[in-house]
């Protein structure tokens, strides 16, 4: 639903022209105090197309959970592409591709933290099941040198995000870190 609104408020900001635009902010001074704000943040950049993008690649995350962040910015870099084209025709309004990239850019902002959120909520479930501890090569005793618990280190990121993975009994890590399996 706010995904929905997200976008509808993108259309609405694409398809208006500036003379609508100027009236409308001389007609509902608080809508005028905020984009004169949002776009003071910095002002050799449209901060305005970054929020809303920013704001809909969010919501963009938080509506497809199981999407990857790859196709999330397929699409919103899609979405962009037609903004642009539809503003060749929008009086008072120019297209331009660096607002694409910037609009891109802006979504992957907003998508981050919900992806970081995912990744840590991943490691913080697979660390409460205890499969794997990382430890020092050569450490004697198992629970001396443990750094963390719950890291899957086995197989590729490929074959943990489809289910398929390797024998756990010993993957090798970056560093002098191999990964044990746990008990």
């Amino acid at each position: 639903m706010a995904l929905a609104l997200a976008l509808v408020v993108v259309a609405v900001a694409v398809l208006l022209p500036n003379w609508r635009l100027a009236a409308l902010r001389v007609e509902f001074p608080w809508f005028s105090q905020s984009i004169s704000r949002t776009e003071q943040l910095w002002p050799a950049v449209d901060m305005v197309h970054v929020v809303m993008f920013a704001i809909v690649g969010l919501l963009a995350a938080l509506a497809f959970p199981a999407a990857r962040l790859g196709r999330l910015l397929l699409v919103v870099f899609v979405l962009a592409m037609a903004t642009e084209f539809i503003q060749i025709w929008v009086p008072g309004r120019t297209s331009s591709l660096v607002e694409v990239l910037l609009d891109v850019v802006a979504a992957l902002l907003g998508m981050m933290p919900v992806f970081a959120c995912r990744s840590l909520a991943s490691l913080a479930s697979q660390g409460a099941r205890g499969q794997i501890a990382l430890m020092r090569v050569g450490s004697q005793a198992p629970g001396e040198a443990t750094w963390s618990q719950g890291l899957r280190c086995t197989g590729s990121y490929r074959q943990y995000r489809s289910g398929v993975r390797r024998s756990p009994r010993r993957a090798r890590l970056p560093g002098n870190l191999i990964g044990k399996r746990v008990a």
